[in-house]
């Protein structure tokens, strides 16, 4: 009886050091500062003496202490896969913070340089004025000359009628009547000639009222557009602060997750991803919004419309490949939360090759190329670049292995502007193509043609 007698207490032994697991992990879930005999937990991945290892009893209590184990692991790769996710935002956020930055300097460069022309105008305004005067003064000086020779011409017209008959025969009679035509027609072509400088000078008055309100009003949209800026970068500012310290506080209680209990990790993880979820989606937002600030404050450099399709609005930018993640809802929990769904994927991905041609889906601006980057790892969108569009749209293109354009430059449709790639958070070689209106995303299959990718243009 002696050996079952041991067996039974060995048994009993491992049943109570994996009981004082779960008691060690429910005094930290209480927030109870747990005693020395009480200290293993599931980071010691529920080893037990092998001798006891066949005991149904210990068994049992190992597998609910692995599959705790295993939930507590699976939380922190959650949370893990979310940290990644929320560094990409604030790389993509601090670029666009940037961007911000430098389109109000941009914008207070502009208007200074409007400020001076302002300036320039009205200098001219005046001096246009004054010449305007001046010229109408010589007119009426010229009018009364002019009256003064026609009364002349008409009071002595007989004798100059009597010189003409006392010419010395036909060429001197011709001379002189040619002579009298010529001084008439000089006073009126004089006339003439000083009412066109007056008529061009009130040209050139209305053109410099028309140039001076334009300045003013363009003066104006920048002071507006720089106001919105400025709100822009403080809220990305905000944003970017908030978003690093739970991005600190989400490290920490990674760090912490192994001393605790499986239910309250799951807990900790999904209010964690739940507050950097908001955090991100702030960000995406407030870059987007960004580029939209972008866009209207230089609609002066939009190139004009060049070959462009009629029947759809957009090209496929990918125009061969497969499409492998729709617009919509998806399982995919590195996408961030979108229209009431947990995941939610805000394009189209187009799987091919790297280094397949990547073109504008339309004509534009760009407003980004950048590479979102974390301590030399690519993330996020990877090498992408995002245009800005006449009709108020967004498109970007992420994922890409290169770009071959830069910021301020304007592109047509079908414009080259990158290749494939599989920088970022990607799982391989493929586009990404998102399109915002209003800075919502919007699904883009209704722009583009249909059945592709493919290369129609028509």
């Amino acid at each position: 009886m002696m050996l079952p007698r041991l067996l039974l207490a060995r048994a009993t032994v491992a049943a109570l050091a994996l009981t004082a697991v779960a008691g060690a992990l429910a005094v930290q879930a209480a927030g109870a500062t747990p005693s020395p005999s009480a200290s293993p937990t599931t980071a010691n991945n529920c080893q037990v003496d092998p001798a006891f290892a066949g005991d149904p009893q210990v068994a049992a209590l190992m597998a609910r202490c692995k599959a705790d184990l295993d939930a507590i692991n699976g939380n922190k790769s959650k949370l893990q896969d979310n940290i990644a996710m929320a560094q990409g935002s604030v790389v993509g956020l601090q670029q666009m913070l940037k961007q911000t930055r430098d389109a109000i300097d941009a914008s207070r460069k502009k208007q200074e340089e409007i400020k001076a022309k302002i300036h320039d105008l009205e200098q001219q305004q005046v001096l246009t004025s004054q010449q305007i005067e001046a010229t109408r003064l010589r007119l009426a000086r010229r009018r009364a000359a002019y009256a003064d020779f026609l009364r002349r011409n008409y009071k002595f017209s007989p004798q100059l009628w009597s010189s003409l008959f006392d010419s010395n025969g036909i060429s001197d009679f011709l001379s002189k009547a040619t002579a009298m035509v010529q001084v008439q027609e000089f006073g009126r072509e004089l006339l003439r000639s000083v009412k066109a400088e007056e008529l061009r000078l009130e040209d050139q008055k209305t053109k410099l009222a028309k140039d001076h309100e334009d300045s003013v009003k363009q003066q104006g949209e920048l002071v507006k557009a720089e106001i919105q800026l400025v709100a822009d970068s403080s809220r990305e500012t905000t944003i970017l602060i908030q978003l690093q310290g739970s991005i600190v506080d989400a490290k920490n209680e990674l760090n912490n997750a192994g001393a605790q209990t499986a239910a309250l990790v799951a807990q900790i993880v999904a209010a964690q991803i739940a507050r950097e979820d908001q955090l991100i989606q702030a960000a995406n937002d407030a870059a987007w919004q960004a580029a939209q600030n972008w866009m209207a404050s230089n609609t002066a450099a939009f190139p004009p419309q060049g070959t462009h399709s009629t029947k759809y609005p957009l090209i496929w930018p990918a125009q061969k490949g497969v499409l492998t993640q729709g617009f919509g809802p998806t399982d995919f929990n590195l996408e961030p939360p979108g229209f009431g769904a947990a995941h939610f994927h805000a394009g189209e991905d187009i799987a091919n090759s790297e280094g397949t041609p990547i073109l504008a889906a339309d004509d534009g601006i760009v407003v980004a190329a950048e590479d979102s980057t974390l301590n030399g790892h690519s993330i996020g969108y990877g090498r992408h670049v995002i245009i800005a569009h006449h009709s108020g749209m967004l498109s970007l293109y992420g994922h890409l292995s290169a770009y071959g354009v830069k910021v301020g430059q304007a592109v047509h449709q079908g414009d080259l502007i990158g290749v494939m790639g599989s920088t970022g958070m990607s799982t391989g070689s493929h586009l990404h193509f998102e399109l915002r209106v209003n800075n919502t995303p919007v699904d883009p299959m209704p722009y583009l043609p249909p059945n592709g990718p493919n290369d129609f243009r028509g």
